[in-house]
């Protein structure tokens, strides 16, 4: 058990989180006081509000009698708790996180080694759950991109995404900007941001890991990879990516770049397959043993020794279903926010699970359909 840190302020925005937000208030309640906690309710039709309140002080409860969204509620939090004033540091939590019992002390220790404060915000590491084939594969995504992408990006100073699991900020940065609720990912426009105002360094933290729910279905993954992709394509028009003059440019465009060509890719596999298959197959086979002996297998076999969970070599098929899917999903949000066509900025989640006793999956919210 780590001391109890006495300059942060965690805020929570849910939105209709009955399902899981006792348990991420108990987690955090093991290494944060309670009067150190917040929770912004956007307008919540369940027990949400009445759950929070057996768990913290009713002072630190903000109930919205209409519904914000995810950006607005964490800006009224912020302003409403004047948390800027009283707080170093804030962290934003999602209402289905669990952040290891060593997050704060290694992100804390992070700051404090920053002797002239340049720092903004440091960003932790992202893990799920693997209950099932589609869990499984963002496990191995998380790991990968953590390990190869946000790994290099700290190096070189062009960390593109703070997730809004995972991050805490210097509460400086609150005074100069806020959440956005021009984008659907709040968090990525935020990041972007803190670039373009030069507001700090972004530094990444893999020691400090938090454990969050993903979908369980591939409807919900999809729905839940697109507002992402949208949200990339609306901060990169927003913030005028590549033409900003920063390195962050770079990287931002490099990033944009290999996701357009995959999603081209994957769809000129798809329409060209009938007539590679025909008169030569082995135009697929090349490329295809190419991508698994160089690139995933050896980051599956990571994964697997990271993990200790061999069940992940047994979903190999629908890995790959899942990187076609992701592809397209991809080039689909660059047209659509090409042509204009983007969503607003409230809330979007998935269905909430949990595994019971005899390992079934149970689902505790209903289809969102």
């Amino acid at each position: 058990m780590t001391d109890k840190p006495s300059k942060i302020a965690i805020i929570i925005p849910a939105s209709n989180e009955e399902f899981v937000i006792e348990k991420t208030l108990l987690a955090l309640l093991e290494y944060v006081e309670g009067n150190h906690i917040y929770l912004v309710d956007d307008n919540s039709k369940d027990l949400t509000r009445r759950l929070a309140l057996s768990h913290l002080p009713k002072q630190n409860i903000l109930t919205l009698t209409i519904n914000h969204g995810k950006a607005a509620c964490l800006n009224e939090g912020i302003k409403k708790f004047e948390l800027t004033k009283r707080y170093e540091h804030i962290m934003p939590v999602d209402a289905d996180t669990i952040p290891s019992s060593q997050f704060l002390a290694n992100v804390m220790q992070v700051f404090e080694d920053d002797k002239q404060q340049k720092i903004a915000a440091v960003v932790g590491k992202v893990m799920g759950k693997n209950s099932s084939w589609i869990t499984a594969y963002r496990l191995w995504e998380y790991e990968m991109s953590q390990v190869i992408y946000k790994s290099a990006q700290n190096i070189i100073g062009t960390i593109a995404v703070c997730p809004g699991c995972a991050t805490v900020y210097r509460a400086a940065v609150f005074t100069k900007t806020s959440f956005s609720k021009d984008t659907v990912t709040e968090d990525m426009d935020l990041t972007f941001e803190i670039h373009r105002k030069k507001l700090g360094l972004i530094k990444y933290c893999p020691s400090a890991t938090v454990v969050t729910q993903d979908p369980g279905t591939v409807k919900d993954f999809a729905k839940q990879v697109e507002k992402w992709y949208k949200g990339f394509w609306q901060c990169v028009v927003k913030h005028n990516v590549p033409w900003g003059g920063q390195k962050f440019d770079l990287e931002v465009a490099i990033l944009a770049t290999e996701g357009v060509f995959n999603g081209l890719l994957v769809l000129a596999l798809i329409v060209l397959s009938p007539i590679i298959l025909k008169y030569n197959y082995m135009l697929l086979f090349y490329p295809l043993i190419f991508d698994f002996w160089l690139f995933f297998m050896p980051s599956l076999i990571y994964a697997v020794l990271k993990y200790k969970d061999y069940m992940l070599m047994l979903y190999i098929p629908q890995f790959y279903f899942m990187r076609l899917l992701t592809g397209l999903i991809f080039i689909k949000s660059f047209f659509m926010v090409l042509l204009g066509i983007t969503p607003s900025g409230h809330w979007s989640r998935t269905r909430r699970w949990q595994i019971s006793a005899d390992e079934r999956k149970l689902w505790l919210s209903p289809s969102l359909d």
